[in-house]
């Protein structure tokens, strides 16, 4: 499958990102728990476990297709802020489409190609 995407290591990239989302939630909510800090930084540690999640798991996709790593990490990164926005919708509030939801799905989808590029040099 030269110089495509291949959804099967995008979804693939997609479980492990949430997993490791659901790891990286309950330490932040542990370190919330049983240290001094306080909630005022929840956004701040929001954006790391974006952050950590995407580029590991684009990382992960781009080392094992071999190819256009980049252009498979930006898949998981859009995909994984799209599912964020589909939860956000079913759980919590209406769709309110705006320049930050914008901005973070770029975002996403950059730091997926950030994480493709680093595992296609990684493998």
């Amino acid at each position: 499958m030269k110089g495509k995407v291949n959804l099967n290591y995008c979804f693939k990239g997609l479980g492990i990102s949430f997993i490791l989302t659901f790891i990286l939630l309950l330490v932040v909510t542990l370190l919330l728990r049983f240290s001094s800090i306080r909630e005022v930084h929840m956004s701040l540690m929001n954006n790391f476990v974006l952050t950590i999640s995407i580029v590991l798991a684009s990382a992960l996709v781009g080392r094992r297709v071999k190819e256009m790593g980049w252009l498979n990490g930006a898949v998981v990164g859009f995909l994984y802020y799209l599912v964020i926005l589909l939860i956000n919708l079913v759980f919590n509030r209406p769709f309110n489409f705006n320049l930050f939801l914008v901005f973070k799905l770029l975002t996403s989808t950059i730091l997926g190609v950030i994480g493709g590029m680093i595992g296609i040099n990684l493998s």
